[in-house]
Order: structure tokens, then C-alpha cells, then sequence
């Protein structure tokens, strides 16, 4: 499978996890695999498209490359996207298992 995002543009799209029951819908300017397209790892989650007008913009790290050099501003916006969320996963680990490891130190 090309290690690639997806940004959805229009339609209803459902994502799955690999080997998982989990699915959830997937709106209109969420992007999909930033992980997979920037660190090469392997997609975890599908998307199925559940309208008959959908569209979506796939990504792969050449289309990446080019961006890049084409359209620095454009690839900043995916920098920037990844970044925040890499925040927001880390924010969220935290939060779960720091906080009890917080309060046991301080």
C-alpha cells in the first residue's frame, strides 16, 4: 500500500481501523495518514467513501516532494498539520497515563 495522506474535500467518508471493529466518520478538510506520508509507516486506517459525491486528494511523499518545491506554502500548511497532530496525539497520552504520574512524583 503507497504511504500517502488523504485530505477529504467533499462527500461522507468512513474510516476503519486495520483489524478493528472501530469505524468513524470522516468529515469534509480532515486529513488522513500524515504519519504514514511523513514517518513511512503503515496505514492503520482505511476510508471508504459513503456518498456518491465524494472527493479526496491523496498525497504520496514524491507528490510531497514536488509541493514542496512548487508550492512552499501549501507544504507548510502540511508541515503544520502534522505537527499539531502529533500535539494532539501526545496531548492525549498524556493525559491518560501522565497525570496519575504527576500527582504520585509532585
Amino acid at each position: 500500500m503507497p504511504k500517502q495522506a488523504v485530505l477529504v474535500l467533499k462527500g461522507c467518508f468512513t474510516a476503519q481501523r486495520d483489524e478493528s471493529e472501530y469505524t468513524d466518520e470522516v468529515i469534509e478538510g480532515t486529513i488522513v495518514g500524515l504519519r504514514t506520508l511523513l514517518l513511512a509507516e503503515r496505514h492503520r486506517v482505511s476510508l471508504r467513501c459513503e456518498s456518491n459525491a465524494g472527493l479526496a486528494y491523496a498525497l504520496d511523499m514524491e507528490g510531497y516532494e514536488k509541493l514542496c518545491k512548487t508550492n512552499p506554502a501549501a507544504a507548510r500548511v502540511v508541515d503544520m498539520s502534522m505537527a499539531r497532530n502529533l500535539s494532539l496525539r501526545l496531548q492525549s497520552v498524556t493525559n491518560k497515563s501522565g497525570s496519575d504520574l504527576m500527582w504520585k512524583i509532585g
